[in-house]
């Protein structure tokens, strides 16, 4: 009898630390859920800075020889739109009038089957000896301008004008060919080729460009040293 007493009494105590232990787990396991929970709803997602678009500079100045490496326009077609667009239409040619400084009158014409500027002194009135600028895609490529110079119909004289080399006080030409009838002639011929062909840049070609836009320059067609 005593020995079932005593092993009732083990049993009794096996049982009670039996049923501690499991409300010991239960007490750890719902105090880790809670942590998680707890940690969950604190949680913030840091979000990634967002970056502000960088505006692009202004352009200002264009890059390459005929054609902008920045903004693409092609800088005598351009001049060409502008002179069609506000100039006088006769006979499938438009062209705009300037005064040079001097009180001489010139002609830019841009015609319908050509990609080219035509500048010439005289407003189709001329008396005396007059000369005429091509500025073609080549030419401004290359800064190298055909050019003549009439006197009446009695002859005329040919060339080169070299842009890059030319400024407001000196025509950089290269005379190519002539068929005045003497050497005097030809000299007059030469020395009013290299003032008409200034005039055209300094006193007609840089306020077209002026009044066309887009940022043109002299030196957007060789011309630096008139700027």
């Amino acid at each position: 009898m005593k020995k079932i007493k005593i092993l009732s009494l083990i049993l009794a105590v096996i049982f009670i630390f039996s049923t501690i232990s499991l409300v010991s787990c239960d007490s750890s396991t719902s105090s880790t859920n809670n942590s998680s929970n707890n940690n969950s709803n604190d949680y913030t997602p840091t979000q990634a800075p967002t970056e502000q678009p960088t505006e692009a500079p202004p352009h200002t100045e264009h890059e390459g020889a005929g054609t902008c490496s920045v903004c693409g326009i092609n800088y005598l077609d351009t001049l060409i739109s502008y002179i069609k667009s506000t100039g006088e239409e006769k006979n499938n040619t438009t062209a705009l009038y300037y005064t040079a400084k001097n009180g001489d009158k010139y002609t830019i014409r841009a015609k319908e089957d050509y990609t080219a500027l035509e500048i010439t002194n005289g407003h189709d009135e001329y008396s005396g000896y007059w000369a005429g600028l091509w500025i073609d895609q080549a030419g401004v490529k290359y800064g190298e301008y055909s050019w003549d110079c009439h006197y009446y119909w009695d002859g005329y004289i040919k060339g080169l004008f070299f842009a890059s080399a030319s400024s407001s006080s000196y025509a950089s030409v290269e005379y190519q060919s002539s068929t005045f009838s003497s050497e005097s002639k030809t000299a007059k011929a030469q020395s009013n080729a290299s003032l008409y062909l200034r005039l055209m840049i300094s006193d007609v070609l840089l306020p077209l460009l002026e009044d066309c836009g887009h940022n043109l320059t002299p030196s957007d067609f060789g011309f630096e040293r008139f700027e």
